[in-house]
């Protein structure tokens, strides 16, 4: 079974496609899950024999049995990752969404002036005398001429207009750091031991990065971040009965365990996936960096055969 392949990622990201990237890694997990249904699926097909290969001894109903049981604890934790996956899903969609700014206030309008005075009504002229009276058939007398009426009173001047209001800043976009790495296949993991990783190049994440032995990564203060992993490994010796992984911060320098991943062994030199999602590691209550690394808990040691780390301040 092969892992998932991550998109080259270009730092510094923005916020939509830090999200675009973890929509991604959803899906990638989706895609792994599928992998593991149709694992637990074989595993069933073997123990019945329906297989070109099977048990070379008629297992008997206890061991029947025993697989049954634990094909149905994977189930049960594939459908608790679902609704985690859910979650983490919904959270990001919401996200890129996004926010508006508030608009900014409209200025007021300026006040109106005050209407001019009335011009003053213009003197009428005086009336003409009345002509004597000429003898009959005689001219009458001329009328007198009208006064000039007077002029029209000014209009008053309009108020000026208030400057319109600022407009409303425009919701900021975030940004941040995020680191997508595979592992060195083949690597014989040791228990006690932090997993190795192949390094790339990540020019421009000052907060995230991994350290010059590989092994860790270093985590800004004053952040939050989230971490999923997948890796698919073999198991030599079944004197275990899980294969366990733990995600380790160091914390007043010691490495304490942030997450513990089991998964059950079933069939020794049997290839299967141990991933985990939505694991968040804080480091907002101080101001300086920590690391953080994978390391086998148990059993003695298995052989890697792919392995892939995903890593975003959020």
């Amino acid at each position: 079974m092969s892992l998932p392949t991550f998109p080259p990622v270009s730092l510094p990201m923005t916020l939509d496609e830090s999200l675009n990237m973890i929509l991604a890694s959803i899906a990638m997990e989706e895609l792994g899950l599928s992998h593991i249904i149709n694992a637990e699926g074989e595993k069933i097909q073997y123990i019945l024999g329906t297989l070109n290969e099977g048990p070379e001894a008629t297992p008997s109903l206890e061991e029947i049995l025993a697989v049954n049981k634990s094909v149905k604890g994977v189930l049960d934790s594939i459908a608790q990752n679902q609704m985690v996956l859910k979650g983490k899903m919904e959270c990001a969609v919401d996200a890129l969404e996004g926010t508006i700014g508030p608009t900014g206030a409209t200025g007021a309008t300026g006040a109106q002036g005050p209407p001019g005075p009335t011009g003053a009504t213009g003197d009428q002229g005086p009336i003409g005398a009345t002509g004597a009276t000429g003898p009959s058939g005689g001219e009458t007398g001329a009328t007198g001429p009208a006064g000039a009426q007077g002029p029209a009173g000014a209009t008053g001047a309009m108020g000026p207009q208030g400057p319109p209001g600022p407009k409303g800043a425009t919701g900021s976009s975030g940004a941040g750091c995020a680191i997508v790495l595979p592992g060195r296949p083949g690597q014989c993991w040791v228990a006690g031991t932090p997993l190795i990783w192949s390094p790339q190049d990540c020019t421009g994440c000052c907060r995230l990065h991994l350290a010059s032995d590989c092994k860790k990564f270093v985590l800004g203060g004053c952040g939050l971040y989230a971490v999923s992993f997948s890796i698919d490994l073999t198991v030599f010796d079944r004197c275990e009965k899980f294969v366990s992984v733990g995600v380790q911060v160091l914390d007043n320098h010691k490495w304490v365990n942030k997450f513990i991943c089991h998964i059950q062994i079933v069939y020794d030199s049997a290839p299967f996936t141990a991933s985990a999602s939505g694991i968040f590691v804080s480091t907002r209550n101080s101001a300086r960096s920590t690391e953080l690394m994978l390391t086998l808990l148990s059993p003695n040691m298995v052989k890697v055969n792919q392995s892939s780390i995903f890593v975003i301040e959020v």
